[in-house]
């Protein structure tokens, strides 16, 4: 079989209440100036700043996936400076593929697996659940691969992908 090395970057989406939240800590950092004159009243604006850069570089987030042999390795890369280790899946043990909803995993959704968000938050039908072993636990994994990444995944298990 040949060597399989496939990368994919998926930008994350925020969730829609993070815009009005970003809004607000930015008019609460503006509004908090006001205490600059109490004393120790310089720590809240600080606050509020921190709190805003921590919020926005959170939020700037991307998801690598990495098809390396049979092995898929997903990466959280925040504000394209610091990178997260989320997962290796041995792609061996894979137990079932399938698009979110599909009537194919009704079997997985009654077992209790913990269940990791890796996609782009934009629109569900297009994202894919992937049941296979991390850390000697079966989980449920939804990300957003590319037809190049489904295709590749198909090839290492044809009979449990369902594209």
């Amino acid at each position: 079989m040949d060597n399989i090395s496939i990368e994919q970057i998926v930008k994350v989406n925020p969730p829609k209440y993070v815009k009005t939240l970003k809004v607000i800590l930015i008019v609460l950092s503006v509004i908090s100036l006001v205490f600059i004159v109490i004393p120790y009243g310089v720590f809240l604006p600080i606050g509020f700043v921190i709190a805003t850069i921590f919020l926005f570089r959170y939020y700037n987030a991307e998801y690598e996936y990495s098809l390396i042999e049979r092995e898929l390795t997903i990466d959280r890369i925040i504000a394209k400076s610091s990178r997260r280790k989320c997962g290796t899946f041995n792609l061996d043990r894979l137990e079932i593929m399938a698009q979110y909803g599909s009537d194919k995993l009704t079997d997985t959704e009654k077992r209790n697996y913990k269940t990791h968000n890796y996609s782009a938050n934009i629109d569900i039908n297009k994202t894919y659940v992937l049941v296979a072993p991390c850390n000697k636990e079966m989980v449920r994994i939804i990300l957003d691969p590319d037809e190049r990444m489904k295709e590749n995944i198909w090839k290492l298990a044809p009979s449990k992908v369902n594209l």
